[in-house]
């Protein structure tokens, strides 16, 4: 008997199989891309590297979203690297002292938001309310990212944080998480780089928050090795990349202006106040768009260059060609038309 026992506690426990709570949520990982609105278009500096006048142009002639909705699989992927965010500012680096800085609000057992210490610092373009300070003292806080809002230009943004260092030299925190794999490519101990996307969306943040260096860290994740999983790069404040980013916005700005307007007056050819026939409204209509249209960037001149393939409009950017008709085969022996 006491045989018997013991081999039943090492069988692994039977149980009926089911995927009841992946497909629950699989079901609820799905989301729907809204539709561009020009009245409410708001430029994120997650996007930066994306800033394309061509790209904002056509969705608001087509009245479509900018970004495909993202799948189940990938939006996974995101929920895990916002665990590892997560863990990082309000376990890992406030166990540092004061060392992270941003907003905190405090949670009751239940839940709620009882207390908010938004932080006494802040930049030029620091949103009110979303500065940075250390962490209060007590339990049950959690971290708020700052947020920097420019009016003027509609551009908006939120980094992972502010590392004030003990000598009193300040920086952006910015944290990313990424595939086991592809880690070696931005660890700097094995000659890897920051990736160029990621060192504009810091320059990006060091803009709103008026701080002249920023600190990317990457996370490896799938790995329990810290010093293997932790990679960092500094990225000092550069003017030129701020200009050429501000620039950029105001360009894309002005072709969703210009073509708001555009498509005001094509709908205008289309309502039948003209004596044209439906066709031909149509077909001014689509003239006056087109004439508003950008040109495509320099790094998208074809349909198979690397930033051509990456957007979600390129089927829409690159239309196909149509077909030619082919001239009918004649059959041999058949008579030859006069």
């Amino acid at each position: 008997m006491i045989g018997t026992v013991v081999q039943t506690a090492g069988d692994p426990p039977q149980g009926e199989i089911s995927s009841k709570l992946v497909d629950l949520m699989y079901a609820q990982l799905r989301r729907h891309a809204k539709p561009l609105d020009p009245a409410d278009l708001w430029f994120s500096a997650s996007d930066a590297h994306n800033l394309c006048p061509r790209l904002f142009a056509l969705a608001v002639r087509h009245g479509i979203a900018i970004r495909k909705a993202p799948n189940p699989e990938l939006l996974w992927i995101f929920a895990v690297g916002t665990g590892y965010h997560y863990a990082l500012q309000n376990d890992l680096l406030p166990s540092l002292g004061t060392l992270l800085q941003g907003g905190w609000q405090r949670i009751s057992k239940d839940g709620l938001i009882v207390e908010v210490h938004t932080g006494t610092t802040g930049g030029p373009w620091t949103e009110e309310g979303r500065g940075w300070g250390p962490k209060p003292e007590g339990d049950y806080w959690k971290f708020m990212e700052p947020k920097g809002r420019i009016p003027y230009c509609r551009f908006v943004g939120k980094w992972d944080g502010v590392l004030v260092w003990p000598d009193g030299a300040s920086e952006v925190l910015e944290i990313k998480s990424i595939r086991e794999d592809q880690f070696p490519s931005v660890n700097p101990l094995a000659g890897g780089r920051p990736k160029a996307d990621h060192v504009l969306q810091v320059q990006a943040y060091l803009w709103m928050s008026g701080l002249e260096r920023g600190r990317l860290l990457y996370v490896a994740k799938g790995s329990d090795k810290m010093r293997r999983v932790l990679a960092e790069h500094v990225v000092v404040r550069d003017e030129a990349a701020i200009k050429r980013l501000e620039v950029s916005l105001a360009e894309c700005g002005a072709a969703v202006g210009r073509m708001v307007r555009a498509k005001a007056e094509a709908d205008l050819s289309r309502s039948g106040l003209s004596e044209q026939g439906v066709a031909d409204r149509e077909a001014i209509a689509q003239a006056i768009m087109e004439k508003s249209m950008p040109e495509r960037p320099a790094v998208c001149r074809i349909k198979s260059d690397p930033r051509a393939r990456k957007c979600d409009l390129r089927d829409i950017c690159f239309p196909p060609k149509p077909k030619k008709d082919k001239p009918a085969k004649v059959e041999k022996g058949a008579e030859q038309p006069a």
